[in-house]
């Protein structure tokens, strides 16, 4: 079996039956997004999430696969606060921790989706290297 199969395979066992976070329309839902090893779970219903995180857990357990509980945040999204859930969620008896951002895939994402957080983080490196490349050329005049 390719890891490809495996992969999508992962994708339809623990999103089966879950709507998945709206994007723009209730025909447009998102239940998870993977690449490589990273995966993130996008729901609008908190039951829903974690219902998809005991089966993530039963999924990794049969293939044999980890999940690292200590990288692994919760963020809730679009929300004009942030109060802990009266059950937070947890895997496999973890509870996993709130926070108002998380990095996916290098992309830095806030609670309010406000994408100059975005921009300033994307711009970090790039400014650290002009500012690099100008010391370096002061030095050497």
């Amino acid at each position: 079996m390719s890891a490809q199969a495996r992969k999508n395979d992962m994708g339809r066992e623990i999103s089966e039956g879950i709507e998945g976070a709206v994007t723009g329309d209730r025909l447009n839902c998102v239940s998870h997004m993977l690449y490589a090893d990273d995966l993130g779970l996008t729901t609008n219903d908190p039951g829903e999430m974690q219902t998809m995180l005991n089966k993530l857990r039963k999924y990794a357990e049969k293939k044999g696969l980890t999940v690292n509980t200590a990288k692994s945040e919760v963020v809730h999204f679009n929300s004009k606060s942030v109060s802990p859930l009266q059950n937070p969620f947890t895997y496999d008896g973890v509870v996993l921790p709130e926070k108002d951002m998380l990095k996916y895939l290098g992309m830095l994402l806030d609670r309010r989706m406000n994408p100059k957080i975005a921009e300033e983080h994307a711009m970090r490196p790039y400014m650290a290297a002009q500012s690099r490349i100008s010391e370096f050329a002061k030095s050497h005049d």
